[in-house]
């Protein structure tokens, strides 16, 4: 069975298709949107424009991260793009270290999930980790709150990085770059925790119905869905 990655925990909790469904043998081509996106992460990566100039795009990122309380780099551990993997079978977990390109791990791994966190640092005795949105602010929602419900990816890495380092407690949230804000939220180590416990569960018992809702826009398996639906199509379910 195909495990999800980090980013796509959110898909995975809620549909069945993801985990059975078949993938296309290639990848569609990233949206204008999409490659927007990378760029404004290299941005936020390196500092550097990726073009002649800082475009207006690029400085409201630099202001979003410049909301952020101050922080510093953990020994040892990449403060940018660093990869980080979970196996819910056991709970292990490890920081496997920077990555030089968009996710080095791809789509199919039965075993493992990986993900990549953004920004990952101490900020006074607590653990920092943030992800940053380059999208609308229509789109904004806290990653903290019922497990049922939250954006999993931000918790799940934070979650992932204190397994290894046992801080006792995180600072835990998103960068908008459309709002130019950062909003984290302190958690203790015994919810991040729950996090992983919750995670574990979830790929041991994964849903079986085909559930379409405004997430299949960003499915990989969409194409060989029956029931495939956008973000403009009324929502339908169906056994797998």
């Amino acid at each position: 069975m195909r495990l999800p990655t980090a980013s796509k925990l959110d898909l995975f909790r809620a549909c069945g298709g993801p985990w059975r469904l078949p993938l296309p043998e290639t990848r569609d081509a990233s949206s204008k949107a999409a490659e927007r996106g990378k760029a404004l992460h290299v941005f936020a990566e390196t500092g550097k424009p990726q073009g002649q100039k800082i475009t207006l795009a690029e400085a409201a990122v630099g202001r979003a991260l410049g909301d952020l309380p101050e922080w510093r780099s953990i020994t040892d551990v990449p403060d940018r793009e660093c990869v980080v993997r979970f196996r819910p079978s056991d709970g292990t977990v490890a920081i496997i270290g920077r990555s030089d390109k968009s996710r080095p791990y791809g789509d199919s791994d039965s075993e493992w999930i990986w993900g990549t966190a953004d920004l990952v640092g101490q900020s006074g005795e607590s653990l920092l980790l943030a992800d940053l949105k380059t999208g609308s602010a229509a789109w904004l929602k806290p990653p903290w709150g019922d497990l049922d419900e939250v954006p999993l990816q931000t918790p799940f890495l934070a979650a992932v990085f204190n397994r290894v380092l046992h801080f006792s407690s995180a600072l835990v949230g998103i960068v908008s770059s459309a709002t130019e804000r950062a909003y984290l939220r302190s958690v203790d180590a015994a919810w991040l925790e729950s996090v992983l416990e919750y995670v574990s569960r979830l790929c041991a018992a994964p849903p079986t119905k085909l559930t379409p809702g405004e997430y299949c826009t960003f499915c990989l398996v969409r194409g060989s869905c029956p029931l495939f639906a956008t973000t403009r199509t009324p929502s339908a379910t169906g056994q797998t």
